[in-house]
């Protein structure tokens, strides 16, 4: 296997980019949580026992609050607010996830399931990171 060796190409994403793909984490519960509040006259017949569970609206406002609490994190710069709102998000993401996945006649096999749990992955896989991160005011006090 001498012919296969590892590039020297490091697949950091610059700045920009990297602000606009992780902006995707927090604005799809809004998305959805929107969806959830305003998208649905009367509640359709086809809801898993999650989302009939609890009204629509109110599982709408909290995965708008996740969202918006995370971009609010984002742009201030508050680690800790931005962990909640990845944390918050994700536990619903996930359980609507699992809800539509365990939910008969639901139809549409796995691609939506999936997309709630990517989505829940990912913002927990980005909090669990900004986490290990540890705050930069702890780093005060260390010489260089």
């Amino acid at each position: 296997m001498r012919w296969l060796h590892r590039g020297r190409w490091h697949p950091l994403i610059p700045e920009w980019w990297r602000t606009a793909t992780m902006l995707v984490v927090p604005i799809t519960p809004i998305i959805v949580g929107a969806d959830y509040l305003f998208g649905h006259g009367d509640a359709p017949a086809r809801l898993s026992a999650v989302e009939k569970s609890i009204s629509l609206s109110a599982l709408g406002v909290i995965l708008i609050a996740s969202g918006v609490i995370t971009v609010i994190g984002f742009v201030g710069r508050w680690r800790m607010l931005t962990i909640g709102g990845l944390h918050w998000s994700a536990a619903v993401m996930s359980t609507i996830g699992i809800g539509i996945a365990t939910a008969p006649g639901m139809g549409g096999g796995f691609r939506v399931p999936w997309l709630y749990m990517a989505i829940a992955i990912a913002s927990w896989t980005s909090a669990f990171g900004y986490f290990m991160q540890g705050d930069p005011d702890d780093d005060a006090d260390r010489p260089e």
